[in-house]
């Protein structure tokens, strides 16, 4: 069983993983990185797996999606980060290329998050209370539990977390995340960290990157 500690919902999880009775608290230092919370890639509640975000100093950095815009195989993911960063790591996509290569902690998996993970770390880890949040965006049927509430100037709120907060060593910035989702031949998603919503932007812009990975959980 998962209990949120936040909500004081429980669930129930699937099996083939690390026991989510071991997880620390939202932020904590963990496995390389930070946990993030959790994602159903089944997208019914059920947690699969655990988000880790990585350090600040080693796992943000400016990249562009890729050196063309022009449409990759195996890139339009909306949850699964992994997936399209391996489906697309060479010189030509040097986001990805970045997250791969990188090793931290003893880990080597690490990734650009897909849409929706990105969407899950933004309502934890906004960094500030700074304009509002665009209204009619924030449906994601992949966060545990799934969340159906349009941004607004309070939803998401500031993170609780200290090191995540705006200004401190592991905070994301109120600016274009990119993700690795591709959404058409020319373009990619990327969420604003400011007013909330996921857009479409040329995969040849760089924007702000955070790598993450995951491992998969079990009750």
């Amino acid at each position: 069983m998962y209990l949120d500690q936040a909500t004081g919902d429980v669930y129930v999880l699937g099996s083939g993983g690390l026991s989510v009775g071991s997880l620390p608290a939202i932020g904590a230092a963990f496995q390389g990185g930070f946990y993030g919370g959790l994602i159903s890639a089944t997208a019914n509640g059920v947690a699969t797996h655990a988000l880790i975000i990585a350090p600040k100093a080693t796992g943000h950095v400016l990249r562009a999606c890729k050196t063309t815009n022009t449409a990759t195989a195996g890139t339009a993911s909306s949850f699964d980060g992994y997936a399209n960063s391996e489906a697309a790591k060479d010189a030509t996509h040097p986001a990805n290329q970045w997250a791969r290569a990188l090793s931290i902690g003893g880990y080597s998996d690490w990734y650009i998050p897909a849409q929706f993970e990105l969407e899950i770390l933004f309502r934890r880890f906004k960094p500030d209370n700074s304009e509002g949040n665009t209204p009619g965006f924030g449906a994601n049927a992949y966060a545990v539990p799934p969340t159906t509430a349009n941004y607004s100037g309070s939803v998401p709120p500031a993170t609780s977390v200290t090191a995540f907060q705006a200004g401190n060593s592991e905070a994301f910035e109120a600016i274009n995340y990119g993700s690795s989702t591709q959404d058409g031949a020319t373009t990619h998603v990327i969420q604003d960290w400011f007013y909330g919503p996921p857009e479409s932007n040329s995969k040849t812009f760089q924007q702000q990157v955070r790598a993450i990975r995951k491992v998969a959980v079990v009750s």
